[in-house]
């Protein structure tokens, strides 16, 4: 099953971060950071299915060179608070190929990121057994062109309507790439309590806790989650048993669907109060009923003799166990 997951971060100096580590890390290749005179390379390069730079059609040649865009990153900017890199980790369908998955990337980078002048770079992410496919996409904080770098920030990233557009655009890519490699699952950027659903979300437990579990030790987070979903896994047996018992009780009679509850006998209406000191008009003498002609008698309506016949309830839908299964496979 196909899931939903973006997040987005900054990476600062304040933090001790380099722009050159952290694509470094991402990217597999080592690299060498010309302002701290360090090379940073990082094993088990293998988990980089791809990895390429997506730049604006305007920019200089050096920008598509990952050791010089980071440090040039790092060159322009001087400050020792300065924010260096904006990073989205994105979850990848499984259920797609690795072609379809940078098909997928390349739309969201051309619609979300390089219109505004930024530079993205781009790494595919996998692990043996393919259970989470992800990507990381470092862009620049500050657009580019053949003169170089703007003298300001990208601002429109900075509002917080920025993230919530994000978010949805890649919901919307994602289920765009499924339906175009025909697989009925969908993603939704909306949280469980938007979208109406009582279910109790899960956390992103990430690689070191899950590797904790597989080798036998203790990890907070992964049985926090296994608590959620047991919890949903009762929520929704309970559901489904009421549905079942509903369905049973109409189909034999003793309970009766909603649209066919009797309505509540309206009550004798009630007159406004106007207090002591309200004046109340003499009453007006009643005009004669204006002469409407009889309406046509309708055929009689003849008696039903059978009961209504219920179809048979054969049992929760696909759609209303989706969230189990979900609760089961997600563990981001």
């Amino acid at each position: 099953m196909a899931i939903y997951h973006l997040e987005a971060q900054i990476f600062s100096r304040t933090d001790g971060r380099s722009a050159v580590a952290c694509a470094a890390y991402r990217s597999g290749e080592a690299l060498h950071d010309e302002r701290e005179g360090a090379t940073f390379s990082f094993p088990d390069s293998d988990r980089v299915a791809h990895c390429e730079i997506l730049a604006p059609a305007s920019a200089p040649d050096w920008a598509r060179s990952r050791a010089s865009l980071w440090n040039q990153v790092e060159a322009r900017e001087k400050r020792k608070d300065s924010q260096l890199a904006r990073e989205f980790e994105v979850a990848l369908p499984r259920e797609l190929s690795l072609a379809q998955q940078l098909e997928l990337l390349r739309g969201w980078v051309a619609a979300e990121i390089t219109p505004a002048g930024a530079i993205a770079d781009v790494a595919i992410h996998v692990d043996e057994d393919n259970n989470n496919p992800h990507a990381h996409i470092m862009t620049t904080m500050r657009a580019i062109s053949a003169e170089g770098w703007d003298r300001l920030k990208i601002r429109a990233w900075e509002d917080r309507s920025a993230l919530a557009r994000w978010r949805e655009s890649w919901a919307s890519h994602t289920n765009a790439a499924l339906e175009r490699a025909a697989i009925k699952d969908r993603v939704d950027h909306r949280s469980n309590a938007d979208r109406g659903i009582s279910l109790e979300p899960t956390q992103k437990e990430g690689p070191g806790a899950r590797g904790r579990a597989s080798r036998g030790q203790q990890s907070d987070r992964v049985a926090a989650n296994a608590a959620i979903r047991a919890r949903n896994e009762e929520m929704i047996r309970k559901v489904v048993a009421a549905i079942v018992s509903f369905a049973k009780a109409i189909a034999s009679g003793r309970a009766r669907a909603p649209s066919q509850q009797p309505k509540a006998a309206a009550g004798p209406r009630r007159l406004p109060s106007h207090g002591p000191s309200a004046k109340v008009s003499a009453p007006q003498p009643a005009r004669p009923p204006a002469q409407v002609p009889p309406a046509p008698q309708a055929a009689p309506v003849p008696a039903v003799t059978q009961p209504i016949q219920q179809p048979p309830y054969e049992g929760p839908s696909a759609a209303e166990l989706a969230w189990l299964q979900q609760q089961r496979d997600c563990g981001r």
